[in-house]
């Protein structure tokens, strides 16, 4: 039963981004079910294996304070992820039926993720706070780029947005926001709020910079900056996706974006860190870097240059869309 609800949710997913649904598509769905359901499945055999072959297992978990039997806690999550995989079911049938939805429901699944994720941090009184905020925002990077690449970025779709905001027609305009915008507002209130708060942190660990030096990395010239540049990353990511959804006729536009982002930040920033060039690191990590002007002003240049090249496509296409008067 679970399976065949992510079957339809992986496959609704594809439909809403306007993909038809090839033999091709359907065995990527149910290989994504059936990478899920195998990960169930493990989250049950694993212990009993270990335990056979003599591996030490955790038999309790502690959620929140409250200590649950490992396979109580795995029961427990499974019926969460579940109610959380029909709501999303429901949701992508509702968006082929042309029902009108506001991201409410998307940033409150990640709120959920964010919680559930605190709830198995083990920290005592006096450990720093960025310690808990840092995963918080290691969750909710991935679900902006979840986001930006999971949902159709058509630019029919941001021209109707970009019109209802000019007439400032909210009730028109809520529907139609996507759904990486909660996700990077999210995003860059934990990552300021982490610098801020890792900024004071810092203050009393001395040793930091010695142990950062250990490793031959360069330290970061500071937690604010840092947090401006991974804003700013984001937003090129974003000005990417678009720019190659908005082409006249893309083909497999996200795909090609992905394979962008990997050379981006695998290969180029490889290449630098393996040429011992941590000068050029800016341009490619977010935070990599003792000046913290170069730190911000990296990928700033990077978000202007992009921005150039999406408002010239928006421009082109946008032309190109108007009506013809008919002969």
């Amino acid at each position: 039963m679970r399976r065949h609800r992510i079957v339809a949710l992986l496959a609704l997913a594809l439909v809403g981004k306007g993909r038809r649904l090839s033999r091709r598509t359907v065995a990527f769905a149910q290989g994504g079910a059936l990478f899920v359901g195998l990960s169930g499945v493990s989250s049950v055999l694993l212990p009993s294996l270990t335990e056979r072959l003599g591996f030490g297992v955790a038999d309790k978990v502690t959620w929140f304070g409250v200590v649950f039997p490992s396979r109580e806690f795995s029961l427990l999550t499974q019926a969460l992820f579940l109610g959380w995989a029909v709501v999303a079911v429901y949701r992508l049938m509702a968006g082929e039926l042309q029902v009108r939805q506001r991201p409410w429901v998307w940033l409150s699944f990640s709120l959920f993720l964010i919680l559930y994720d605190q709830g198995l941090l083990v920290l005592g009184p006096d450990d720093a706070l960025s310690l808990r905020l840092l995963p918080a925002l290691l969750v909710a990077v991935p679900l902006y780029y979840l986001a930006l690449f999971a949902q159709a970025n058509d630019i029919i779709r941001y021209r109707w947005l970009s019109y209802h905001l000019r007439q400032g027609n909210w009730r028109n305009l809520l529907p139609l926001l996507p759904l990486w915008l909660p996700s990077l507002l999210l995003a860059a209130a934990l990552a300021i709020v982490v610098a801020v708060v890792a900024r004071s942190d810092l203050q009393s660990i001395a040793e930091v910079e010695r142990v950062a030096r250990l490793w031959a990395a360069p330290i970061p010239a500071g937690s604010l900056s840092t947090a401006i540049a991974l804003i700013l990353f984001m937003l090129r990511d974003l000005g990417i996706v678009l720019l190659l959804n908005f082409a006249k006729r893309p083909k497999a536009p996200d795909l090609a974006a992905i394979l962008y982002l990997i050379v981006l930040y695998g290969i180029c920033g490889g290449l630098a860190t393996a040429a011992g060039a941590s000068s050029l690191l800016p341009l490619f990590w977010p935070g990599a870097g003792g000046n913290a002007l170069v730190v911000v002003l990296a990928p700033l240049v990077q978000v202007i240059l992009v921005a150039v090249l999406l408002q010239r496509r928006w421009t082109v296409e946008s032309r190109a869309l108007q009506l013809r008067p008919t002969t």
